[in-house]
């Protein structure tokens, strides 16, 4: 028999969903995890997705060999895009 789970997502902007599920053996557990999350998770989180998304096509051509540098391009832009969006 095989089992489909389907968990319905603590955090859902754009196209970023986080789900958390404990199997049914802490209810209470996954809720302060899932309150925890909200905390830390950015304002425009989806924005900023929407517009790392957006440049992926570019750095992944200016950089196809290298993973690492892909990365680094990724990890330096997203907190200008964080900081752009908390000085409106």
């Amino acid at each position: 028999m095989n089992a489909v789970l389907s968990f319905r997502p603590c955090f859902q902007e754009g196209p970023v969903n986080i789900a958390i599920s404990s199997g049914g053996a802490s209810p209470v557990l996954t809720q302060i995890i899932k309150e925890r999350i909200r905390q830390v998770i950015p304002e425009h989180t989806g924005e900023i997705a929407e517009q790392l998304g957006s440049l992926r096509p570019e750095i992944l051509s200016l950089f196809p060999e290298s993973s690492q540098k892909r990365k680094e391009v990724f990890l330096r832009k997203w907190p200008l895009l964080l900081q752009s969006r908390t000085s409106l």
